[in-house]
């Protein structure tokens, strides 16, 4: 994980870098820390303004606040990971309205930030999980995240992917056992739906992402909703 400081509080940031070895380390992951005393340098860094998997951000420094830092970095990188790291209260409406990840006070960073850290590492985690796919005589690695949906197509599967589309002689049942059961969902005798992918859900109709609608078969409705429901849900 990359895990980018930015803080004018050099001892601090000692501290901070310390505990984030401690805990990924403890969950075996490498990790690699950048430090910065000011916004602007990291500005200027073309590669770490947008590769960061983590950016923890004080708010009150010199020449460029945290604020505008952080609203910085998200406008080069919309998924980028910001984490506020202060000492006032003050600010943490505003923050999460500039779509801060995360809010932690610094009196309490020594138990909030492992929790932020392990939150962070299990969606990266997950956004790297991967799946096969046999096309024949190719097989064709895709991450799961990006496999909108799966359908049938005679004998074989159908995956719909953000990019491309990929076929397996299989039954969709067969496909669903290798698939993460937290992400994809029967909706009908031949649709698999990943769970991210939904945009909207209406009634028995359901959106996902690319303009893409189904209808919920009667017969799948009230498990597909439970789990769509659990999940959306969710924080």
């Amino acid at each position: 994980m990359k895990i980018v400081i930015v803080d004018d509080d050099v001892k601090f940031m000692d501290k901070i870098e310390t505990l984030c070895r401690t805990c990924l380390e403890k969950n075996h992951e490498s990790i690699s820390v950048y430090r910065f005393t000011d916004g602007k340098a990291l500005l200027e860094d073309g590669d770490l303004s947008v590769n960061g998997d983590l950016y923890l951000l004080d708010i009150e420094m010199p020449r460029i606040d945290g604020l505008q830092l952080g609203e910085k970095l998200l406008s080069r990188c919309s998924e980028a990971k910001v984490v506020y790291l202060t000492s006032h209260e003050k600010y943490a409406y505003k923050s999460i309205k500039l779509g801060a990840f995360y809010y932690i006070l610094k009196s309490e960073y020594e138990e909030e930030l492992p929790r932020v850290l392990e939150r962070i590492l299990r969606k990266k985690r997950e956004e790297e999980r991967m799946h096969t796919i046999k096309d024949g005589n190719k097989l064709i690695r895709v991450r799961v995240k990006d496999i909108r949906y799966v359908t049938k197509d005679g004998k074989y599967a159908v995956f719909h992917c953000r990019e491309k589309e990929a076929s397996e002689r299989s039954t969709l049942e067969e496909i669903y056992q290798k698939l993460p059961k937290d992400k994809f969902v029967f909706i009908g005798k031949g649709q698999i739906i990943n769970i991210d992918h939904v945009m909207n859900i209406q009634g028995n109709k359901i959106e996902l992402t690319g303009n893409v609608i189904f209808k919920i078969s009667r017969v799948y409705y009230p498990s597909a909703m439970e789990v769509l429901t659990k999940y959306l849900g969710r924080e």
